[in-house]
């Protein structure tokens, strides 16, 4: 059972490696759908019928209240000149890792997803009426398997801490 998302970072990929990770603050939920293709090749396999799938990585959608300046400049391409921040025109996209911890029945659970890349958010704002509602932000991130991380010549896209995770990599995962 998990719960809870906190601790929410991000790490740019640059020339081959990732940066140190950045806090990513105001996490209020996220959700992970995985991509699956579908081969059109199916055939039969004693009396079943299979059909090839291939995992393609995850559709991420982050509610955030709130977006750091070095976030939407390193990571959505905006610029700042002159006190004022610049959404600009054909962005280059910057892939980036994104980490984050959620609340399990144990210890709290740390995640990364490797090879992300990410869409300007979407958000709404309403007028203030007796009461101020404050709506997040959605990141609408893909997660594929580009720059992943390679273990045993396996290319992983998402890694998790377990009850057997070592100290030291537990204690450094933000690091």
């Amino acid at each position: 059972m998990q719960y809870g998302i906190s601790k929410c970072h991000y790490s740019i990929f640059k020339n081959g490696a990732y940066t140190a990770p950045k806090a990513l603050l105001g996490a209020v939920s996220m959700s992970l759908a995985p991509i699956i293709t579908v081969k059109q090749k199916s055939f039969l396999m004693g009396n079943t019928l299979v059909t090839g799938q291939k995992d393609d990585g995850y559709n991420i959608t982050l509610d955030i209240f709130s977006l750091s300046i070095d976030f939407v400049c390193e990571v959505l391409g905006y610029t700042t000149e002159n006190g004022l921040l610049i959404e600009n025109q054909n962005n280059k996209v910057v892939k980036f890792k994104l980490l984050y911890e959620t609340e399990s029945m144990d210890k709290p659970i740390r995640h990364c997803i490797y090879n992300c890349t990410c869409q300007k958010p979407t958000f709404d704002v309403t007028t203030i009426t007796e009461t101020v509602s404050i709506n997040p932000k959605k990141l609408t991130i893909i997660a594929d398997y580009g720059c992943g991380l390679h273990i045993n010549k396996k290319q992983q896209i998402k890694v998790s801490t377990t009850v057997l995770t070592p100290i030291e990599v537990y204690d450094n995962w933000f690091r």
